[in-house]
């Protein structure tokens, strides 16, 4: 069975995705079949805190670029049935922290935009009330 491809694409724009969310120091050398692998359980376990501590020391390449020894890491071997469930909610704890980052940076923004309307007297402090 051959994929046709749109479904090909998307499949490699979801694993390239998961791996990028997983971890800037793996180079995906060969796409899994989706039918066997799910990209995001695949993503969610190499991101996994056990993972990172199986795979060792990590090193650093002449680029200075940090590179873990894949070999080592544990990913669970599980049904395609199985594995789907888990990648959805690895995808989820993805998009979950995103946003979290993203709240964060927005919320330094209004920090230092407040702060620098005091510096610059747009705003005026609220008066403080006696205790």
């Amino acid at each position: 069975m051959t994929h046709t491809p749109r479904v090909a694409e998307r499949h490699h724009a979801e694993l390239d995705a998961a791996v990028a969310l997983a971890s800037t120091d793996i180079a995906a050398r060969r796409l899994p079949d989706p039918r066997v692998l799910d990209p995001w359980f695949l993503a969610g376990a190499i991101s996994g805190a056990d993972s990172r501590r199986v795979s060792g020391q990590v090193t650093s390449t002449l680029s200075g670029t940090p590179r873990a020894d894949v070999r080592r890491l544990q990913i669970p071997v599980l049904s395609i049935e199985t594995q789907r469930p888990h990648g959805n909610a690895y995808r989820r704890i993805a998009e979950f922290e995103t946003l979290v980052l993203q709240a964060a940076e927005r919320s330094s923004d209004i920090a230092r935009e407040l702060a620098s309307g005091l510096v610059n007297q747009t705003l005026e402090p609220e008066p403080e009330l006696d205790h």
